[in-house]
Protein backbone atom coordinates (compact mmCIF):
# COMPACT_ATOMS: atom_id res chain seq x y z
CA UNK A 1 0.00 0.00 0.00
CA UNK A 2 1.49 3.85 -1.18
CA UNK A 3 1.20 6.23 1.64
CA UNK A 4 -0.16 9.47 -0.46
CA UNK A 5 0.36 13.20 0.94
CA UNK A 6 -3.12 14.65 0.93
CA UNK A 7 -2.94 18.33 -0.45
CA UNK A 8 -4.24 20.75 1.87
CA UNK A 9 -5.85 21.94 -1.11
CA UNK A 10 -7.60 19.00 -1.58
CA UNK A 11 -8.81 18.61 2.26
CA UNK A 12 -10.49 22.17 2.23
CA UNK A 13 -12.44 21.19 -1.27
CA UNK A 14 -13.43 18.31 0.10
CA UNK A 15 -15.00 19.50 3.38
CA UNK A 16 -16.27 22.44 1.78
CA UNK A 17 -18.43 20.93 -0.89
CA UNK A 18 -19.70 18.28 2.19
CA UNK A 19 -20.90 20.84 3.82
CA UNK A 20 -22.52 22.27 0.66
CA UNK A 21 -24.64 19.15 0.72
CA UNK A 22 -24.98 18.60 3.75
CA UNK A 23 -26.66 22.29 4.04
CA UNK A 24 -28.20 21.99 0.38
CA UNK A 25 -31.57 22.60 1.01
CA UNK A 26 -31.75 24.90 3.80
CA UNK A 27 -29.20 27.08 1.67
CA UNK A 28 -31.20 26.55 -1.27
CA UNK A 29 -34.67 27.38 0.50
CA UNK A 30 -32.81 30.53 2.01
CA UNK A 31 -31.77 32.01 -1.49
CA UNK A 32 -35.08 31.59 -2.92
CA UNK A 33 -34.45 31.75 -7.04
CA UNK A 34 -32.71 29.09 -8.76
CA UNK A 35 -30.38 31.10 -10.49
CA UNK A 36 -29.15 32.96 -7.45
CA UNK A 37 -28.44 29.49 -5.57
CA UNK A 38 -26.01 28.83 -8.64
CA UNK A 39 -24.21 32.16 -8.92
CA UNK A 40 -23.59 31.87 -4.81
CA UNK A 41 -22.74 28.23 -5.25
CA UNK A 42 -20.36 29.24 -8.02
CA UNK A 43 -18.98 31.94 -5.88
CA UNK A 44 -18.79 29.78 -2.67
CA UNK A 45 -16.21 27.01 -5.18
CA UNK A 46 -14.31 29.71 -6.73
CA UNK A 47 -13.82 30.90 -2.79
CA UNK A 48 -12.95 27.26 -1.63
CA UNK A 49 -10.44 27.27 -4.15
CA UNK A 50 -8.78 30.34 -3.11
CA UNK A 51 -8.57 29.54 0.45
CA UNK A 52 -7.18 25.80 -0.29
CA UNK A 53 -4.22 27.54 -2.48
CA UNK A 54 -3.75 30.09 0.38
CA UNK A 55 -3.65 27.80 3.10
CA UNK A 56 -1.41 25.70 0.36
CA UNK A 57 1.52 28.50 0.34
CA UNK A 58 1.21 29.12 3.67
CA UNK A 59 2.19 25.92 4.54
CA UNK A 60 4.42 25.78 2.01
CA UNK A 61 5.94 29.07 3.14
CA UNK A 62 6.35 27.31 7.02
CA UNK A 63 8.18 23.98 5.11
CA UNK A 64 11.00 25.95 4.11
CA UNK A 65 12.25 28.33 7.32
Amino acid sequence: MSSMKTSPQFIVYLVGVALLGFFYEPVKSALGGQWLFVGCVLAYLVALRLLGTLIAKRKHGRAHE
